[in-house]
């Protein structure tokens, strides 16, 4: 007869559980150390900047793949330390980052409900969300109707359809509208 095997789960300083991943490495409590969370945390922001939920998502990764059921709840805690660390060092700053990121996206003709959407997936707060989508509607080079131009532009909209054309018309009206544009921004994009 065939045992079952499961593995106990931890549960996080949150009071989810988390369960270490079934095909994952032995465990490893010398990658679990605050210092070598600190260090992945750390490769992590090198690489990209990031959320405090983005690295802190990173972290339960590694943990989930280095973990066994005794050293889980421990490692979860280092990692909530580490992530404290980073945030009084200001290395990670939710802040800063959703401003970059609303920049960025805008830059390449996202809507406001476009990075809006992208900036919750990112785990960011809603205070920050909106202080990063006032910032760049403000800004004439980051506001709506820059953000349609870039992307109809980008899109060949205006080579693409005929205008004059009633039904093609509509077709570049409703590309602007899937991302997210208002029918006015998204008129005055096409010029019409």
């Amino acid at each position: 007869m065939a045992r079952s095997k499961t593995r106990k789960k931890a549960v996080d300083a949150d009071g989810s559980e988390f369960a270490p991943a079934r095909n994952a490495p032995r465990p490893d409590p010398a990658k679990l150390s605050e210092e070598a969370l600190r260090e992945a945390a750390l490769r992590y922001l090198d690489r990209q900047d990031g959320s405090v939920e983005q690295v802190r998502r990173s972290l339960r990764r590694r943990i989930s793949r280095y973990a066994d059921e005794s050293t889980a709840a421990d490692a979860l805690d280092a990692a909530e330390r580490v992530l404290v660390r980073l945030q009084a060092a200001q290395l990670l700053n939710d802040a800063r980052f959703a401003l970059a990121f609303a920049q960025g996206q805008r830059r390449r003709g996202g809507s406001t409900l476009y990075v809006r959407q992208k900036l919750m997936t990112r785990g960011l707060a809603p205070l920050d969300i909106e202080a990063a989508l006032a910032a760049t509607s403000v800004d004439e080079e980051y506001n709506e109707q820059t953000s349609a131009t870039i992307y109809a532009r980008k899109r060949r909209l205006t080579e693409r359809y005929d205008l004059s054309d009633p039904a093609q018309r509509q077709k570049a009206l409703a590309a602007l509208a899937r991302r997210g544009f208002s029918f006015e921004v998204a008129r005055r994009a096409l010029k019409l």
